[in-house]
């Protein structure tokens, strides 16, 4: 959002590099605004379980991420369209 409270004139995207407890607990935060996360893992079958059951093989396991979060292992996909891109 700028900072008159309107939110931008164009579509956000949010990438979040990382795939630990940290990244996880920040795509969710941002996810649950209603902003489009992608998570940047190194494995796409990692990815795929994430895309597949919202959930985390190995890490914080009894959260469901939200629906707005993707993941994917692939860089281009994650990144060519992010508006905002954390590492974490």
């Amino acid at each position: 959002m700028s900072s008159s409270g309107s939110p931008p004139p164009y579509p956000v995207r949010v990438a979040v590099i990382g795939g630990g407890n940290f990244a996880l607990a920040l795509s969710t935060v941002v996810a649950r605004q209603n902003i489009p996360t992608t998570i940047l893992l190194r494995d796409q079958e990692t990815a795929d379980f994430i895309n597949k059951e919202h959930k985390h093989p190995r890490y914080m396991k009894d959260i469901e991420l939200p629906k707005m979060v993707r993941a994917t292992a692939d860089p281009e996909s994650a990144l060519s369209d992010a508006t905002y891109i954390i590492h974490a």
